[in-house]
This record gives C-alpha cells, structure tokens and sequence, in this order.
C-alpha cells in the first residue's frame, strides 16, 4: 500500500483542510483554472506532504515567472535538460528552511506529458550542494515518485515506484547532514 494512502496521513490532510492558505497569482495555463487550492499544512507542524500533480499545478500557478537563469540554479547539472531536454518549464515552488545556512528549493520541472520536483540545496552563493528528485509522473503511469520532507527534522521519505521492478514501491529515506547532502537511511 502507498504510504501516502496511509489512515493517518488521510487524517492529517482532512484536518489540515481547517486551514487552507490560497495565494493570488496569475494563472499559467488556462487548463489548470478548475484547481483552487495550493499546499496543505497543518498550524505547527513542519510536513510538506507532495502528494499528487494539482499539488505542483497549483503551485506552478503561483509562480511568477518560469526560471530563465538555468546557470544560476545549476538546471543543466540534475535537470532532465542534462539529456539534452530543453522543452521543459522550470519554477521555484518553495524555498525549504531546514533552519541552517544551505539555500533549498523545490524546483518543479514541467511539461504536457511529465513532471517532477527536486529538492535542492546549494551554498549561499548558489553552489549545487546536493539534489534529489522528490516527485515524478508522466502521463504514461509507469514510473512514479511522491514524497513527505519534514523540515524540523530533516528528513525526506520517498515512495519510488515502477511497474517493472519487483517489489513495484520501495520507499526510501532521507536525513540531510550538516553539509547539505542527502544521506540515505539504511534499515536496521
């Protein structure tokens, strides 16, 4: 079973909707006017929850402006345009404050037929400390990505699923160290 499915997260989305935030923001695409929610937090609580593509539609409609400076934020060193993929649209979705010096953003890579999400860290003065893809879908459903970061401690819980690997989910996680890179978790 996904853990995002999970009773207690299900619970905590439901009690979160007492305490929606909606943003103003222009609209980027006319086929994404029937969202009208953004990120759901619940008061006191450092989750981010990434749990489905109104989540980063949403978000992308409150973006200002696509991300034009790929050099500054280092695109073409984790970014599908790595492979030579230059169709994509990139926006800052949030800037993460793990309560440390390190910069971290959720950068949202988009186009038509696929999506994702990096959480990414660099120094003050924009070196690429360390990236992770924290969220994927395309519009074939073959391979797909979803996350929960809880800021206060640190730590990223990735589902990571294939229809063609045995056991199709596996879940990873995350801590981030003080340097800013992601250090997986191994099972005891």
């Amino acid at each position: 079973m996904s853990f995002i499915n999970k009773p207690i997260l299900i619970f905590i989305l439901f009690l979160s909707c007492f305490s929606v935030k909606v943003k103003a923001g222009s609209m980027i695409e006319k086929s994404f006017s029937h969202i009208n929610n953004i990120s759901v937090q619940l008061p006191d609580t450092s989750l981010i929850v990434l749990p489905n593509d109104d989540f980063y539609l949403t978000s992308m409609q409150m973006a200002k402006d696509t991300i034009s400076d790929f050099s500054l934020y280092k695109l073409d060193e984790f970014t599908r345009r790595k492979y030579g993929q230059t169709h994509f649209k990139y926006y800052i979705m949030e800037e993460v404050d793990f309560g440390n010096s390190i910069k971290s953003y959720l950068i949202f890579e988009y186009y038509d037929s696929e999506m994702a999400c990096w959480l990414v860290n660099y120094t003050p003065g924009y070196k690429l400390i360390d990236c992770r893809e924290v969220y994927y879908d395309n519009a074939e459903g073959f391979h797909w990505i979803n996350s929960v970061i809880d800021k206060s401690k640190r730590t990223i819980r990735i589902e990571e699923g294939s229809i063609y690997e045995d056991p199709e989910i596996k879940i990873i996680k995350l801590h981030i160290d003080e340097k800013g890179k992601f250090v997986e978790e191994k099972e005891s």
